[in-house]
């Protein structure tokens, strides 16, 4: 065989080979029929990987400050294979290393109500325990996006169903309004909290799909989003029963001020982020500059819980599983 005949089939294996490498690490696509419509996902390893699944409408101008509310349904097939949008935020200075791995990647929108699942296998009556994660960042900044809280990990190890959520954040989820904004602004506060309650909705009513036990889900997170306050916060709104509910938290309780606030606040009970006093003479000045230029009807009007918990924030300092 001469040299030049030598090259040839070598350059024609070679090309061969990489291409059936290429083939095998490619994402494989998965579908799963939710309650709104099909998502197309896709397979990492042994992980289905769906992200950006949309639980709730954009929260953009008419609906800035209202509770969030069910997306409409869709035909067809929507990709799920890239995060959404995280939620308006300050910049937040890291560690030059890290870059953006805490807050994550993505562009910011106030259409961000989406959220992630890793499962072991998207396929109904499996009965896996649920792992909802809710991030940290003081209900200031970050998403459901860090590369830290992906769960390709736990659900390839350990068999269960990962859910990560972004929602509304500082102002935008939990300013008081109720003051300066009347009636339809009353429960502006809490509508971070809203969102969180809309999510564990989205997990109670789809999560069997992608292979969860809809009775068996488990809210853990990192530093506020992970008391025992705020998970009882969340899963005592409205009408959300996710059945068999735990909460993974850890360290120092620090609810009891914004308790003490939210009980001084009879007028919208829960809304724990109130204004200092003198600010609603300057925030009516301004009202019609952050609030939505046209009033919205038909607002969900099931009430908050009536004790006053309010936002919570814990330490680090120990885990508990309760």
């Amino acid at each position: 065989m001469n040299r030049r005949l030598f090259l040839a089939l070598s350059g024609v294996a070679f090309t061969g080979a990489a291409r059936r490498i290429l083939a095998q690490s490619a994402p494989r696509p998965t579908t799963v029929e939710t309650t709104l419509g099909r998502i197309r996902g896709s397979v990492d390893e042994s992980v289905h990987v769906f992200k950006g699944v949309r639980y709730g409408a954009s929260t953009a101008g008419t609906a800035r400050f209202l509770p969030p509310s069910r997306p409409e349904p869709w035909t067809g097939v929507r990709e799920a294979t890239a995060y959404g949008p995280r939620a308006p935020q300050p910049f937040r200075r890291m560690v030059p290393e890290i870059g953006d791995a805490l807050v994550g990647p993505g562009p910011v929108s106030e259409d961000c109500l989406f959220l992630n699942v890793w499962t072991p296998g998207p396929a109904r009556n499996q009965r896996r325990p649920v792992m909802v994660w809710l991030h940290g960042g003081g209900f200031r900044t970050g998403s459901g996006n860090s590369v830290f809280y992906e769960g390709k990990s736990l659900a390839q190890k350990h068999g269960v169903v990962v859910v990560t959520v972004t929602h509304r954040l500082n102002v935008f989820g939990f300013l008081h309004l109720a003051d300066v904004g009347g009636d339809q602004f009353w429960r502006a506060g809490n509508v971070g909290m809203l969102d969180l309650v809309l999510a564990l909705e989205w997990v109670r009513d789809n999560i069997d799909a992608f292979g969860g036990d809809p009775r068996s889900v488990t809210i853990f997170g990192q530093r506020p989003v992970s008391s025992r306050h705020h998970s009882e916060h969340v899963v005592g709104y409205r009408d959300y029963r996710g059945g068999d509910s735990r909460r993974v938290g850890g360290g120092r309780d620090v609810s009891r001020p914004c308790r003490r606030e939210a009980r001084r606040d009879r007028q919208a009970p829960g809304d724990a982020t109130r204004a200092p006093d003198r600010g609603p003479e300057r925030a009516e000045r301004h009202l019609d500059e952050i609030r939505p230029r046209q009033r919205r009807t038909n607002v969900d009007s099931a009430p908050v819980r009536a004790d006053g918990v309010g936002i919570v924030g814990v330490g680090s300092d120990d885990v508990r599983l309760e």
